[in-house]
């Protein structure tokens, strides 16, 4: 009996998951994924799908992607920040790996594969958008679709999009 296509993503690339962020509009976070149990992320992905504003008279429009672990552990950094001031639609972000290097951005609409340095283990808590603006703020607006996939570590271990 053939096994139904969900089941061999899941199996053999990993789980997927999509939301849709919205840019904060100033200096702030939102929050993209709840982690339920360890998991390996296998690979992030973000499109540009919405664009009223990226950076409008700001100098520089920086996001990073961080997890903030369930308990007392401070956020931890998943990368460093990208500009992404003047950036357009299906533009696209992924992330190495290596929580020291920059979030990466696509220069012709194809990604760099996420995860080429290392993988990233996670606690449970929230994967979470940050983002800065230098200058005047409140003139950022916009979506980026973030998808990631990800291994179980744990029996019931899941991602699911935040609320």
């Amino acid at each position: 009996m053939p096994i139904p296509a969900n089941e061999q993503i899941g199996t053999l690339v990993g789980i997927a998951v999509q939301k849709v962020g919205v840019l904060p509009g100033a200096t702030g976070t939102d929050d993209l994924f709840t982690v339920v149990g360890n998991v390996q992320l296998v690979s992030v992905l973000g499109e540009v799908t919405s664009v009223a504003a990226i950076g409008g008279t700001s100098a520089t429009v920086t996001i990073s992607l961080q997890l903030d672990p369930t308990g007392a552990l401070a956020a931890t950094n998943m990368c460093t920040g990208l500009d992404i001031k003047g950036d357009t639609t299906h533009q696209l972000y992924t992330i190495t790996g290596d929580p020291t290097n920059a979030m990466v951005v696509s220069i012709t609409g194809v990604a760099v594969a996420s995860f080429v340095t290392n993988t990233q283990i996670t606690l449970p808590g929230v994967i979470l958008l940050n983002m800065a603006n230098a200058g005047v703020e409140a003139d950022t607006a916009g979506e980026i679709t973030w998808t990631v996939v990800y291994y179980p570590l744990d029996f019931g271990a899941y991602i699911e999009a935040a609320a």
